[in-house]
């Protein structure tokens, strides 16, 4: 049981990454957080990412795969580095960077309203994605894209608890290139 929860919970995970701002400071699972981290603060967090598919979308949104033959395979991997800083009072910026430099983030956060129980941030980015080399490059998923994203995230806080929370963010998402618009996605994450 333990094994399947954690795998669910890997796989979600997986799947709000694609909507989540890059290069911001982050201490939710899913969400983003409003609060941005202190004046004159610095934040490094190296990771490791790792994609492999054998298939991909087409324009028609339909999954087909890499190669007519179907004997291709599609890996991706990277270390990545986050690096984020406190500008300003409740203002923060921040980007990340893979070591083979083919994606490059960079965000902003700004924390407006800051109550004891109900806290409120904005944040604004864009990503770069340089994979070039792909096959399906015009699909826009893993070719040289430019994704905007904005946004507002929420923590509504239960009772003298610092630890029990309700949190929700709001997002939209704009990928296109040089020739036309992928995606315009909105997306809504929650949690306790």
């Amino acid at each position: 049981m333990r094994k399947l929860i954690v795998s669910f919970l890997v796989t979600f995970l997986f799947i709000n990454a694609s909507a989540q701002i890059q290069g911001v400071s982050n201490d939710k699972l899913g969400v983003v957080g409003p609060e941005s981290i202190g004046l004159r603060t610095f934040e490094f967090e190296p990771g490791f990412g790792y994609i492999w598919s054998k298939k991909s979308f087409d324009n028609n949104g339909n999954l087909v795969p890499l190669n007519p033959e179907n004997d291709s395979i599609l890996v991706l991997q990277a270390l990545v580095f986050r690096f984020t800083y406190g500008f300003a009072k409740n203002f923060e910026i921040g980007t990340l960077i893979t070591s083979n430099l083919d994606a490059f983030s960079l965000g902003l956060k700004y924390n407006f309203i800051n109550r004891e129980r109900f806290i409120t941030g904005a944040f604004l980015g864009t990503n770069f994605a340089n994979e070039s080399d792909i096959a399906f490059r015009n699909t826009g998923i893993f070719g040289k894209t430019i994704s905007l994203v904005g946004g507002f995230a929420f923590m509504n806080r239960f009772g003298e608890s610092e630890r029990l929370s309700l949190d929700y963010d709001f997002q939209y998402q704009n990928t296109f290139d040089k020739n036309r618009s992928y995606s315009d996605d909105i997306f809504a994450s929650v949690e306790l």
